[in-house]
């Protein structure tokens, strides 16, 4: 006997395969997708290898020749001096909830934080892991140190990994990491100096060693090379909507300190005439109602410049002021269009963008990254001097959620994944993506091709799934 819930189930899968198969129509659209093994890519990318024992992995750190991934069960260190076959080396338990793990591990290579619990149980804590396998007993990573009812979404190592930055605000002293300390609160600073906080703050990012960006709306350029307890608010960065800022990165920036710990020895100031032009920003959002809108959810280019901001102006800028205004020429924004894989979009979307990385040695005023989109896999974006961004290539892997995109050399990226744990992807520069109608690879022929699908239906289909959090 057919039921109710039967047949309704039925009528939904055939509305489904008919807004998914019927009818389409060729076209040589931007970029055109090769298939291989359990993903979808431009020629040129490729999936190398999957190594699913971080599956659950919200993120991870590339520091030197080491990967540090975290799961729901603890803390994996990889060898990546091969990028190509990534050697799993230690492992420390430190159990996480799922989704909820350390993102983009802070890390200097000699120790890591790794939060426990989030803010969802009475037993958070912040464990620093010593990951200088060599020194530790049996070559593992070890728990140093711990400080108990302390867990905040992120955190980020600055002046070498003595003081640690929360994505709620708190300050963390790490001057000895076996007795890590509470030390106050940064977003109480940046209050005293008279500013406030449009969005929540997801992340902060140390950009040199001692200057801080924050991931919030407005984001703040934080001076802690003095007093690391008190940051000095040296810069704003502001948009013309109220979009959620996920991460930041500002690649170059000179000549560092040569003491990373304690930036002002030797009388060390920012160059900041050597500073790249654009801040790199990505925003996070819920497809919702069903889609990433257009204001969230995007890649961005933020540019910059330094003012006068004393009361009796004496020439010399002190103040960074950031803009994101494309409609004026200040910056740029992407995000890519729904799609059924082969064209590089994706039927769904839980959420847009999240962790990315540049190319190293490679991104000076422009260059090429990688960045971990979720349901649409990893895209490589090339960013040009004025600016302006254009997708260059993109990968995405069967069943997966991609977290998070890390360069280890100039065209290997590891990405850490929801689903899937670890790929190794390559991509080679050299190639120009295929953008003819139609693609060959052995065995495989196919058309791009665009759905043709009531609108009434568009946010509906993009948007089918479930969330995940952020």
């Amino acid at each position: 006997m057919t039921t109710f819930r039967a047949r309704l189930l039925g009528s939904f899968v055939a509305l489904l395969l008919a807004i998914v198969t019927g009818p389409v129509t060729a076209t040589a659209g931007p970029l055109i997708g090769t298939v291989g093994p359990a993903w979808f890519g431009t020629s040129n990318t490729n999936l190398d290898l999957n190594i699913p024992i971080n599956s659950g992995s919200a993120g991870a750190r590339v520091v030197g020749e080491q990967l540090f991934v975290t799961d729901q069960n603890g803390l994996t260190v990889y060898d990546v001096s091969d990028p190509s076959l990534p050697v799993p080396k230690g492992f420390v338990s430190i159990p996480q909830q799922y989704y909820f793990t350390e993102e983009d591990v802070p890390s200097n290579g000699e120790i890591a934080l790794v939060g426990q619990f989030g803010d969802l149980t009475p037993s958070i804590r912040l464990n620093v892991v010593d990951v200088s396998l060599d020194d530790n007993l049996g070559g593992q990573p070890t728990v140093i140190g711990t400080l108990s009812g302390m867990d905040e979404h992120t955190f980020e190592c600055a002046r070498d990994c003595t003081w640690a930055y929360g994505s709620a605000g708190a300050i963390i002293d790490l001057t000895d990491p076996t007795a890590p300390r509470d030390a106050g609160r940064w977003d109480d600073a940046v209050a005293a100096q008279g500013y406030s906080f449009g969005r929540s703050t997801h992340d902060v990012t140390e950009v040199v060693p001692g200057i801080l960006l924050t991931s919030s709306n407005p984001m703040f350029l934080l001076d802690v090379r003095t007093t690391p307890e008190t940051p000095e608010v040296i810069g704003v960065g502001s948009f013309t909507d109220n979009r959620f800022v996920h991460a930041n990165l500002w690649p170059y920036h000179g000549d560092l300190p040569a003491n990373p710990a304690d930036p002002n020895v030797e009388g060390w100031e920012p160059d900041w005439d050597a500073f790249d032009r654009f801040v790199l920003v990505g925003g996070e959002t819920a497809p919702l109602p069903f889609a990433c809108d257009e204001g969230d959810g995007a890649f961005m280019t933020m540019e910059w410049e330094r003012v006068d901001t004393d009361t009796v102006p004496d020439g010399n800028a002190d103040f960074v002021e950031m803009t994101f205004d494309p409609a004026n020429g200040a910056g740029d924004e992407y995000k890519p269009s729904p799609g059924t894989f082969v064209d590089g979009g994706s039927p769904y979307s839980q959420y847009c963008t999240h962790w990315f990385t540049t190319q190293p040695g490679g991104f000076h005023d422009g260059g090429l990254l990688a960045m971990g989109w979720y349901e649409y896999g990893v895209r490589f974006l090339e960013v040009e001097d004025d600016g302006q961004i254009t997708e260059t290539g993109w990968l995405i892997p069967a069943g997966g959620s991609t977290s998070a995109a890390y360069w280890v050399d100039d065209d290997t990226v590891l990405t850490a994944d929801y689903q899937r744990g670890v790929d190794v992807i390559t991509y080679d520069d050299e190639v120009d993506p295929d953008d003819t109608e139609m693609v060959t690879v052995p065995g495989v022929r196919f058309e791009r091709a665009i759905i043709q699908r009531p609108a009434f239906l568009e946010d509906w289909y993009t948007g089918f799934g479930c969330p995940l959090p952020s």
